[in-house]
Parts: structure tokens; sequence; C-alpha cells
């Protein structure tokens, strides 16, 4: 019995020092390269298997050609998603008549804005975002980049002056323990 412990342990120690030599200690080495792709490709990530099981598409075959929207703030600041990402998100919400949408992250409130521009009249945007008072009580811990942009005198500043800012309303809270118990089956678009 013992030594079948010993002979499970033994292959539980291989199975996992194998990975980390290769993808660890070895990762500086070229030589060792080849085989590191090689793994890759065969058990974690085959690209001709996956561009073959999800097939490439237009963002326009997805839903409504004739499908307007409408971009605010089109210039990217810092911390902002890129206008790209904002035309998919409003092109999304116009298609298919989102109306109660639900965003984490409001940081200057862009994205919430053009949300809110899109859904029809009757939308409402929820937006949730860590006040800088909670950054040293966070669930989850924060990285150095997250907070400079939780460290703001207020959230959604963008919209805050815009007559769509009664469509949006602007929740506070760490989004690890915020209640979403209220806003579940609630939501067209979160």
């Amino acid at each position: 019995m013992l030594e079948k412990i010993i002979s499970h342990v033994n292959r539980m120690a291989y199975a996992i020092a194998v990975p980390f030599y290769l993808w660890g200690v070895r990762f500086l080495l070229a030589d060792n390269n080849r085989l590191k792709i090689a793994v890759s490709n065969k058990f974690i990530y085959n690209k001709k298997k996956w561009l073959s099981v999800i097939p490439k598409v237009r963002l326009s075959e997805l839903a409504g050609l004739g499908t307007k929207i409408k971009v605010r703030e089109p210039i990217k600041d810092k911390g902002n998603i890129s206008l790209f990402e904002i035309a998919v998100i409003n092109w999304l919400i116009k298609s298919y008549h989102a109306v109660n949408l639900f965003e984490i992250g409001t940081f200057d409130g862009r994205t919430a804005l053009n949300m809110a521009i899109n859904c029809p009249a009757a939308g409402k945007v929820y937006t949730l975002d860590l006040p800088r008072e909670q950054v040293q009580s966070t669930r989850l811990s924060l990285t150095g980049g997250d907070l400079e942009f939780i460290n703001k005198d207020k959230s959604g500043i963008k919209y805050l002056k815009t007559k769509y800012k009664d469509k949006i309303t602007q929740l506070y809270g760490d989004s690890a323990e915020f209640n979403f118990i209220p806003y579940e089956d609630q939501m067209d678009f979160d």
C-alpha cells in the first residue's frame, strides 16, 4: 500500500514539475520553444480547430444591416474602451432593442452615456463603480492600474451634464460584494 502511495505521489509531482519546467524554468531558452508550441497546440489551443468551429462573420451579419447608432465622446481618453468597442456595444443595444442595461465600472461615464443614447426612450442604464473611499476594503485585490481610474472626484462626469443623465442610475460599491439580486433577470444587456 505504501508503495502505491509513493508511486502516486511521484506521478503527481512529475505531472506538476514538467509543465512548470517547460513553461517556467526553461521559458527563456529558445531550444525548448518548439516543444512548448507543440504541446500547446495539441492539448491547450489548436488554432485551426478553433477557427473551424467559430466562423468569421462581419459585425453587420449578426443583426440588421440598417441599424444606425449614435456615438458620443468618440475620442478615447486613457482608461476608456476603444471607439470600435463603443460602436459594437451601441450597435448591439440598438439592434436587439435592449431596454435595461447594466455596466460594471463607470469610470468617466463614456460607455454609460453611449448606452443611454442608443437604448429606447424608456431605457435605463445602471452603472456600478467603486468609490475611492472603498479602495482599501475591496474583497479582491486591486492592481496599480485600477487605482489610477478609481481615484477620481466623481464617477460618470461625461454623462452628468447631458440630457441622458436621467436614464442613468449611478450605483456605488464593490462588484465582488454588490447585491445584484434586484437586477437579476431584469437586464437585457449586462
